[in-house]
């Protein structure tokens, strides 16, 4: 397991390279599927949110803000993953080497964002990104045990970018919905016999 330092970090870079996926030159841009998956759990239960991002083309980028919120009294962020036609992705070699970064993470008050810029640490100028293919942005969770049970609450995905001619593209907005759902009855049985088998056992062992 991660240390927390370690996993936001990680986090960090799974984000921007998701953000450098959904955003294309133009000519890219229609074929571009960005889709949401709506998940629900039980509170103290974790999930997995995840946005799956989809084009035919290769994309080309010189700049790019990403945002990422949700409510932090009801959900709290465990930890991110970069997934390539499902295959994990180690975004950081490549976008520490790529621009400049200029993180906001605040995941206690439900914000984690950043800026990405295609100059090295003089602001020289870099190559911009180019990128293609199928690509999946997973985001761990935890319900929170105050998450009320029959409620919704939204991670939304912001992003804005120029393209390789530094040319402002549209912003895009995402929303995964999670929601929170009782225990399973057949879990529910399963926990009330194993408790039962406790009490058993340590009634036999008096």
């Amino acid at each position: 397991m991660l240390n927390r330092h370690s996993k936001f970090n990680s986090l960090l870079f799974s984000l921007v390279a998701a953000a450098a996926l959904v955003l294309a030159a133009p000519a890219a841009k229609a074929a571009l599927s960005v889709t949401p998956h709506d998940v629900a759990g039980a509170p103290g239960s974790n999930v997995d949110v995840t946005f799956d991002f989809d084009f035919g083309a290769n994309t080309l980028i010189s700049s790019f803000d990403l945002g990422l919120e949700f409510d932090a009294s009801l959900l709290t962020l465990l930890d991110g993953d970069f997934y390539q036609n499902g295959v994990p992705v180690d975004a950081l070699a490549g976008l520490n080497s790529a621009g400049l970064l200029v993180p906001n993470i605040n995941p206690s008050n439900g914000i984690i964002g950043v800026t990405w810029y295609a100059v090295d640490s003089n602001f020289q100028p870099l190559p911009p990104l180019a990128l293609s293919g199928t690509y999946s942005l997973l985001l761990s969770f935890q319900l929170n045990n105050s998450f009320p049970i029959g409620q919704t609450s939204p991670v939304i995905l912001t992003l804005d970018a120029s393209d390789e001619n530094a040319a402002a593209i549209d912003t895009i907005v995402k929303t995964a919905n999670v929601a929170a759902v009782p225990l399973p009855p057949s879990l529910l049985m399963m926990l009330s016999g194993l408790g039962m088998l406790a009490v058993t056992r340590v009634r036999r062992s008096v």
